[in-house]
């Protein structure tokens, strides 16, 4: 499954996208919504995460165009925005988008967002328990970082580190 993240904060797409390709999906960025519109038919993607506020056009004029478009519309949208007010929670919905996700955010919410959003589009995938049946405290692994919150340990190209509670909750956020 390929997701594209459509956000102007550089940092809040590298963040995004690590946690989604742990989680095994592939990944597609856009710094706003006009190279997010240009992307969409070179990448596919089976889910769009995009932000509201971004330069050139705005999420609500995205979320618009991508509707509007017919090989195009049926594509889920989740906006992941820092406007927390009803008003905007609810233009963006009535732009077309599928779900609204308030800034800051816990990512294990986000994760859980991405799957539903995506069983709707395909209900061959497994439930929650089968895709990840450790639930949010499965190892991630990102690169050569291996990360298991359940026990609280990290393990680097292999080897295992010794972090304090405060590295680690540091190092888990990431």
């Amino acid at each position: 499954m390929k997701i594209l993240i459509v956000d102007d904060d550089a940092t809040t797409r590298k963040l995004l996208g690590l946690y989604l390709k742990a989680k095994g999906y592939e990944v597609a960025y856009a710094e706003n919504g006009l190279e997010g519109i240009e992307k969409l038919g070179a990448e596919n993607p089976n889910l769009i995460i995009s932000d509201l506020n971004m330069p050139y056009m705005d999420g609500i004029e995205f979320v618009k165009t991508v509707r509007a478009d017919p090989q195009q519309k049926e594509i889920p949208i989740l906006m992941v925005t820092a406007r927390t007010e009803t008003a905007d929670r609810v233009a963006g919905l009535d732009a077309g988008a599928d779900d609204y996700v308030p800034k800051p955010y816990d990512i294990q919410e986000v994760l859980a967002r991405v799957r539903a959003l995506l069983r709707r589009v395909d209900t061959n995938l497994p439930s929650d328990t089968q895709q990840d049946p450790l639930g949010p405290d499965a190892p991630l692994v990102v690169g050569p970082v291996r990360l298991d919150p359940a026990a609280r340990r990290v393990w680097s190209h292999g080897a295992e580190m010794q972090l304090s509670r405060t590295e680690f909750d540091l190092l888990e956020l990431l």
